[in-house]
């Protein structure tokens, strides 16, 4: 069985190995809403394995949806649209298992509240607001992952809501390499004095791996240099001199030239690896944040994730250092001398996973009273181990009915437009989200959306418009008094029929949201294009990958996709 899963996966174990896929075969997700775009984020997760799946919408399939969303088809009509896409998901994996709810999503009862929030995760696609922020408020406060994704007309927009989310693998960019050249353990002092380069001929000097290399040439560079032996090239000038030592070490081949590649591949890798071991800031505060378990009184009861950091932080306590990661960076060198060096770093590494398992078996005992393998096996804390410089904690928060008071951050970043009437539309992303807001503004008062239900857009961008105009000025009086005359000049600047003193404020506000963007607000008349479906859909699903396997660092928190620039910006609220 494990060999079938693992050919069927095979490519996507590549991107996020063995544990990852293993989160992902435990994952159940809830979809509110079985739109095209809905439809989109399911076909992306159904095919990367996930346990369960349910969809729950009221909808029935209309015409409108044959024209958007591939999952349904004109024999379709007047059936439940959750089970007819349901149906047609499960064809693309048929190990894929979950059911549908035929269930209103513009708003929720306490019940159902409950049970949604026994997903591992919940989709919201193209939700009122209203129903956004309730389902939101009440995931928040149990720790649930919310991500409220739509699609408007030309428009995509994605927010994730989740109070703490753990990452046991940020796959940061170039990071540095765990050679531990400043502080070297017994095993591998007693590995490098064996290792003489002077009784080694030319082909073999030429495939010594650069990590002893390195710590051959800082013997050479502290005997040079007449430094102490805790010296070490930490600054430009000498990593500099450490660097000319280095090189100095080369030989020529039979033809008179210096060529060896192991070097030359030392020196690229200078920056990454002639480093001080240092316990990064971030992980610094991850274990300041794991000291709130031993607090008195403290109730709440640690995750895997925290349960490792408990023992990390008595492992930094007993050593003044990390476990070392045992990864080696590729290099150039012949795979017997290869193996060996690198042989010397994993057993030292399992080691030290070894102990910090231990100290997690402490912790549970100590805080769950139960056994740690209900949390957490060796395996997984080797892994944790492995990646220990890339954990990672992002605080997240909640959507609320009342964000638009803290949208002044929000406008007053907005880079304004200098071609207010051409087209296609260029604007900020964030003006699009804006709009959009006021587009929901619209529909709570309206129950519809604009430029629907055949009424002029000439009428309803200027009812837009007053909409967006509560927006600017909810967002102003949480920073300006009521009574100053700025907060009524700013107020003005948004009615178009009042007489404003401040040109300047009249023309920034016409720059930051053009009336030809309000027009195609209107324009839309909230459709929803399956290429625009198609390519939201997909980043909403990775997005909810990294949630649910706890790797590489999720969007934080609001991303607006502009399809009239295929231009993309994400922004905190």
């Amino acid at each position: 069985m494990h060999s079938t899963m693992s050919n069927r996966y095979d490519r996507q174990i590549r991107l996020w190995g063995d544990d990852g896929q293993a989160c992902i075969g435990k994952t159940s997700v809830c979809l509110l809403g079985s739109s095209a775009l809905g439809c989109e984020v399911l076909k992306n997760l159904v095919l990367t394995g996930v346990k369960f799946i349910r969809i729950i919408d009221s909808a029935v399939v209309a015409n409108h949806d044959l024209g958007q969303n591939f999952f349904v088809e004109r024999k379709h009509l007047g059936e439940s649209r959750a089970k007819v896409t349901l149906d047609l998901l499960k064809e693309l994996n048929p190990a894929a298992d979950g059911d549908y709810v035929s269930a209103s999503v513009d708003s929720f009862t306490e019940d159902q509240l409950e049970q949604i929030s026994a997903f591992s995760i919940v989709i919201g696609a193209n939700l009122l607001e209203s129903a956004a922020v309730t389902v939101s408020n009440y995931l928040f406060d149990r720790g649930v992952p919310f991500i409220y994704t739509r699609v408007y007309g030309m428009i995509g927009t994605i927010r994730i809501s989740v109070r703490e989310h753990t990452i046991s693998n940020a796959n940061y960019e170039n990071k540095i390499n765990d050679l531990r050249l400043d502080r070297p353990f017994p095993a591998l002092l007693e590995y490098i004095s064996k290792i003489d380069l002077d009784s080694m001929n030319y082909e073999e000097h030429s495939h010594v791996p650069f990590g002893v290399l390195y710590f051959k040439a800082l013997e050479k560079w502290r005997q040079e240099q007449a430094e102490t032996v805790e010296d070490f090239p930490d600054v430009y000038k000498k990593r500099k001199e450490f660097e000319r030592v280095l090189m100095s070490m080369q030989r020529e081949n039979s033809s008179g030239v210096t060529d060896e590649q192991n070097f030359a591949e030392a020196q690229q890798n200078i920056i990454r690896s002639v480093r001080r071991d240092q316990i990064p800031d971030h992980v610094k505060q991850i274990l300041r944040k794991s000291e709130r378990f031993f607090k008195i009184g403290n109730t709440e009861k640690p995750t895997a994730f925290w349960l490792f950091a408990i023992a990390l932080q008595k492992f930094v306590w007993k050593h003044d250092e990390l476990p070392l990661s045992g990864v080696l960076p590729d290099m150039f060198s012949d795979s017997k001398s290869y193996a060996s060096l690198l042989r010397v770093y994993h057993e030292k590494a399992l080691r030290d996973a070894d102990e910090v398992f231990e100290y997690a078996r402490e912790a549970a005992h100590t805080h769950l009273q139960e056994p740690i393998e209900r949390y957490m096996s060796l395996a997984r804390c080797q892994q944790m181990c492995k990646h220990v410089g890339s954990i990672a904690v992002m605080d997240g928060s909640q959507l609320r009915s009342d964000e638009d008071k803290d949208y002044k951050n929000l406008l007053d970043s907005i880079v304004p437009t200098d071609s207010l009437e051409e087209s296609p539309v260029v604007v900020d992303p964030k003006t699009w989200y804006v709009l959009l807001k006021a587009a929901d503004r619209f529909y709570v008062e309206k129950n519809r959306y604009p430029g629907t239900n055949d009424v002029p857009i000439d009428i309803d961008k200027t009812d837009l418009n007053r909409r967006l105009q509560g927006i600017i000025v909810n967002s102003q009086q949480n920073h300006t008094n009521s009574s100053d005359p700025k907060h009524e000049t700013m107020e003005c600047s948004f009615t178009g029929n009042v007489e404003n003193k401040d040109s300047s404020l009249v023309k920034r506000a016409s720059t930051l949201f053009p009336m030809i963007a309000v027009e195609e607000v209107c324009r839309y008349g909230a459709s929803e294009p399956h290429i625009l479906a198609s390519l939201i859909g997909g980043a909403v699903a990775q997005e909810a990958i990294k949630l649910v396997t706890h790797q590489n660092v999720p969007l934080d928190n609001t991303l607006v996709f502009d399809g009239h620039s295929q231009k993309s910006e994400s922004f905190k609220i």
